[in-house]
């Protein structure tokens, strides 16, 4: 319900970028700048996908440094780095990723970079084609598995990813900078299947394929730092607009109506991105570090956010503890006249009576104020 109400109200949101590659290396020294400017150019969302294993932790933290804006995909690209050019991937690549893609689940919007890819000069022999495809039933079934969407990758291999996608009884697709023919787009959306167009469209030719494609089907994307207007040229999440303005040019629709439905489509087949706009439900992890923590979760008593040494900051709204130190001790406890403040040897600095208690503290120039009714809000 809470990802319809959000989808019904996108009017209010701005551009969503679906599929980014911000952990690359050439994002290194201004990521900062580039999700500053990104949120300043009316971006709401960026869902980031890596290539391979080896990227899985810069994408994770990334995605936890930057939470309100990015929100990570874990997946095995079909073309992966090898020691001298790119490969095709292996099967001892899936196998290594598996149990990782599966430890971060939780945290995860969807899993990706997926795909097939024969290129020539990736796919060197035909059982390279199979492995690929292995690769990707592996993967989709662990979609499957946790109700997760897929993020997918099809150059040169469009009729073949839709085909064993059908195959696979995959659900919940993004077909990402679809190359293939208007046609076999067409076989997708069928399918149900949505296709995110990047800024490279305005010198592509795949005009017929945005005339074809719904705009229900549509989402936006950058493919960041590739696929961008210029070619050679780093592509940034900020040119969304560029993608949008050229579907709205295309469909003869306003730029405005394009953004509306392509975040809607977005919230549909992304619903753990409701999270960076509405906050999480009740008992739900917004996001979790690697060391156990929990850092937004719930509005009912759950942990609010833990350190990595086990200490809870925050708990509940139902009189639970408010703030718990690595020593033990309570800061704020209870909302009907329980323990307000406790030290270390459990006594008692202030309490009340009647449900309501007002502290005040100064410690180097800093005061705090302090106020509890008999139900705390958080």
């Amino acid at each position: 319900m809470e990802e319809e109400e959000l989808c019904n109200d996108s009017h209010e949101l701005g551009y969503i970028d679906c599929h980014c590659h911000l952990a690359d290396d050439m994002f290194d020294k201004d990521l900062e700048e580039v999700v500053a400017n990104s949120k300043k150019d009316g971006v709401s969302a960026i869902v980031v996908v890596p290539i391979g294993l080896e990227d899985f932790s810069k994408v994770l933290d990334i995605s936890l440094k930057y939470r309100d804006i990015l929100s990570p995909c874990l997946g095995v690209h079909p073309v992966q780095r090898g020691t001298e050019d790119q490969r095709s991937v292996t099967l001892a690549d899936i196998e290594a990723a598996l149990p990782e893609i599966e430890k971060h689940v939780d945290i995860l919007c969807g899993i990706g970079e997926i795909g097939l890819d024969f290129q020539p000069r990736v796919c060197k022999n035909p059982s390279d084609k199979d492995v690929q495809k292995e690769v990707l039933r592996l993967q989709v079934e662990m979609a499957k598995k946790f109700d997760l969407p897929i993020n997918v990758h099809s150059r040169s291999a469009g009729r073949p990813t839709i085909a064993a996608l059908k195959e696979f009884g995959a659900r919940n697709v993004v077909m990402h900078a679809f190359d293939g023919r208007p046609a076999v787009a067409m076989e997708g959306v069928r399918e149900g299947f949505y296709f995110s167009i990047p800024p490279s469209i305005v010198r592509n030719d795949q005009e017929k394929l945005v005339k074809q494609v719904p705009i229900d089907n549509m989402l936006l994307e950058t493919d960041s730092p590739g696929l961008g207007p210029e070619k050679g040229v780093r592509n940034n999440p900020s040119n969304l607009h560029i993608s949008c303005e050229y579907i709205a040019k295309v469909k003869n629709m306003d730029t405005s109506e394009v953004r509306r439905i392509t975040s809607s489509n977005a919230l549909k087949l992304f619903p753990k991105l409701t999270k960076l706009f509405s906050g999480n439900a009740a008992g739900e992890t917004l996001f979790s570090g690697y060391a156990g923590e929990t850092f937004l979760s719930g509005n009912a008593g759950e942990t609010l956010f833990s350190g990595n040494a086990g200490e809870t900051f925050l708990i509940g709204n139902a009189g639970e503890t408010l703030f718990i130190g690595n020593a033990g001790e309570t800061f704020l406890s209870g909302n009907a006249g329980e323990t307000f403040l406790s030290g270390n040897a459990g006594e008692t600095f202030n309490s009340s009576n009647a449900g309501e208690t007002f502290l005040r503290v100064e410690l180097l120039f800093v005061t705090i104020f302090l106020s509890i009714n008999t139900h705390v809000a958080v």
